[in-house]
């Protein structure tokens, strides 16, 4: 797992936000409670998650809202994954809620317009990462 380029919100500092992680878990009262039992509120607090990058797979933590690949300079939206799987899935579904406002991002008007059946498959193919970087790309 690697630290990302954070693209947005600009000016972002990763040793700042581990280091309220860090605090949050002293705060929760450490990542093990008095029984040595897993302290789940913690836990959940000691990182942001993770997102890898829809270009070439490589894996990040989940800061802030857009990255930049260190690897291969695509930049995508932290969320590209949900929304994607999400656009897939309302197409095959028929689902209209929320439409518009979902059609908004690039990532579920793709999966919505070229709906998979397994879009976790899809995304580890070189034609969809051809696609995507062709059709959404923003690299440097």
């Amino acid at each position: 797992m690697m630290d990302p380029i954070v693209i947005d919100p600009s000016g972002f500092d990763q040793k700042s936000a581990w280091n309220e992680c860090r605090e949050y878990v002293d705060k929760c009262g450490g990542p093990q409670g008095a029984d040595g039992k897993v302290n789940w509120r913690a836990a959940f607090g000691a990182d942001p998650g993770c997102c890898s990058c829809p270009a070439c797979g490589e894996m990040y933590w989940a800061w802030g809202r857009v990255q930049r690949c260190v690897k291969c300079s695509f930049e995508y939206p932290t969320d590209w994954w949900p929304m994607y799987s999400r656009g897939c899935s309302a197409a095959k579904s028929g689902c209209r809620y929320r439409f518009d406002d979902y059609m908004k991002h690039p990532y579920y008007r793709f999966g919505f317009e070229h709906p998979a059946d397994d879009p976790w498959a899809r995304t580890k193919t070189k034609e969809w990462r051809a696609e995507i970087r062709k059709t959404l790309g923003r690299a440097t």
